[in-house]
């Protein structure tokens, strides 16, 4: 399988919070949803707001008060912008004029290169990942929301029909679905997306040793002070509150993101929750979460996800595919397996 792996049943889940301090000044910032923790120097520039439904942070390092200030406003602004054409949430977004009339005519750029990624990975995983998941998710969703409970067996089949990531065409006039009830969900991608084009307009602004993390898919570009790299830590998925770091990265210029089985979770025993295979209609059964580096959040955020579903031997193997993109797994006996090169991201050393 090419791949490492390390046994950890030490950890309690109500283990504290521990990271690799940089050195004098250096204090620690969770960031939300409990999958990644980043240091950040002393007196860096911060700001926050609330978008894609999760909190977007960013920090600047050695910047003027008023220009990073502006910088962030246009990274927001363009942010805002990009959510208003990927989002399912939005009713006039692209996505959504293409889930309820079947085919959107002239789709922002923007959308196509999405769009054009996922698909990519949808097809180097088999299936595994597929942005056309929605028609299942929602079931789930509704089902979950409206009784309770879990939907049945003939119900998944039927929903899992309207799911294949090949019956979405893509030209370069038109978005559409080549089959009736289909729909396209983003969530998986457009955020990672999203970031990188964040990262950009800051860079473009004049910055370029930023953190932006939304939600937990983030991206370090540059260092932090004194040429550091971003120091950033993986969450323990069964660590109550996030409580708990299995190994932390040192990232200079590049991304990471995490898919786990406890971000929202049907069942108590997480073996049932919202990350779902296409391929079988129900939630992988041998991963607790996956964390993924890549040289972009948007690969970052779609691999882990894919990895997460294909599970130990069949995720490690796609991984070779990626150039620049190592992958750290954590199966829900919490055992750990690695690709071989993340170890070169790690400050904490792996067993």
């Amino acid at each position: 399988m090419n791949a490492v792996k390390t046994t950890r049943k030490a950890l309690t889940r109500r283990q504290a919070l521990r990271i690799l301090a940089g050195g004098a000044g250096v204090g620690v910032a969770a960031v939300l949803g409990g999958e990644l923790i980043a240091q950040r120097q002393a007196r860096p520039i911060q700001e926050t707001r609330l978008l894609m439904g999760t909190l977007v942070s960013l920090t600047l390092v050695g910047a003027e008060a008023h220009r990073a200030r502006a910088a962030a406003t246009a990274l927001f602004d363009r942010m805002a912008e990009l959510e208003a054409i990927m989002s399912c949430f939005k009713v006039d977004s692209h996505v959504s004029i293409l889930n309820r009339e079947g085919r959107v005519r002239a789709p922002s750029p923007a959308l196509s290169a999405v769009v054009q990624h996922a698909l990519t990975i949808s097809a180097l995983s088999g299936g595994a990942y597929d942005p056309t998941i929605k028609p299942l998710s929602d079931l789930y969703d509704n089902t979950w929301r409206t009784q309770r409970c879990l939907p049945t067996a003939a119900a998944i089949t039927r929903a899992r029909t309207r799911v294949n990531y090949r019956n979405l065409i893509v030209t370069a006039n038109e978005l559409r679905f080549a089959q009736a009830g289909m729909g396209l969900t983003l969530n998986s991608i457009a955020k990672g997306y999203i970031v990188d084009i964040g990262v950009a307009t800051l860079k473009a602004h004049g910055f370029p040793n930023v953190l932006v993390d939304a939600g937990g898919d983030l991206m370090a570009a540059g260092t932090r002070a004194r040429g550091q790299p971003w120091q950033v830590g993986i969450a323990d998925p069964r660590a109550a509150s996030g409580a708990g770091v299995l190994t932390a990265l040192g990232i200079t210029d590049g991304a990471i993101s995490t898919s786990g089985d406890y971000q929202q979770a049907y069942t108590d025993d997480r073996s049932q929750h919202h990350i779902l295979d296409p391929r079988t209609g129900y939630s992988p059964p041998e991963l607790a979460s996956v964390t993924v580096t890549a040289p972009n959040t948007a690969l970052a955020d779609g691999l882990s996800t894919a990895v997460l579903a294909l599970g130990v031997a069949d995720g490690l193997a796609m991984m070779r595919r990626f150039s620049g993109c190592e992958a750290y797994l954590v199966t829900k006996t919490r055992d750990v397996f690695h690709t071989p090169g993340f170890a070169q991201h790690a400050s904490v050393p792996l067993d």
